[in-house]
């Protein structure tokens, strides 16, 4: 499926280059944020580099400003691109929580068990592992939210438009 998904964006690289400098119907600026645009937005979804998704707004803002439409309908496009793009990020997966977990608190989960690495005084690291009492992720359209709970330790936190805040902590 790897290959596939490669091999794919492959493709629409190589067409999308060939519009840039063989179509001559509009102008370049167009062509070029229209190439930026969808090899970005394909990058996102084969490589699941979420950050790229910016240069995808940017080119996606920078398109609706150079189109020759209305202020309001422009003002329109400009608020459901920047929507799309936020809800575009909202994670699907329990894996995208406990990444979050792991980013944040330094606490690296896989499956019923929690490891915490910390460095003691003597410059020795040493790891704690927590057995998983609970385990919760739910995602909706707009925000999703996730719960863990260790032996000594719960972690609650929401994302909103691909943003996480942390609900309460227990230590």
């Amino acid at each position: 499926m790897v290959v596939i998904n490669i091999l794919f964006f492959i493709f629409v690289v190589v067409v999308y280059f060939f519009t840039l400098f063989f179509d001559k119907t509009t102008d370049f600026l167009t062509r070029y944020l229209m190439f930026v645009l969808v090899v970005s937005f394909y990058f996102v979804w084969i490589v699941q580099i979420k950050s790229v998704l910016w240069l995808t707004l940017a080119c996606a803002i920078g398109l609706i400003l150079n189109s020759s439409v209305s202020i309001i309908k422009k003002f329109l496009l400009v608020v459901v691109s920047v929507l799309f793009v936020f809800f575009y990020r909202v994670p699907v997966l329990t894996s995208d929580f406990t990444d979050y977990v792991y980013e944040e608190y330094g606490l690296y989960c896989e499956s019923v068990e929690c490891v915490q690495i910390s460095q003691s005084d003597s410059a020795h690291l040493q790891a704690n592992i927590k057995k998983i009492e609970f385990l919760d992720f739910n995602s909706n359209f707009f925000w999703a939210t996730g719960e863990i709970q260790t032996e000594d330790q719960s972690i609650k936190a929401a994302n909103i438009m691909g943003f996480w805040f942390p609900m309460n902590e227990e230590r």
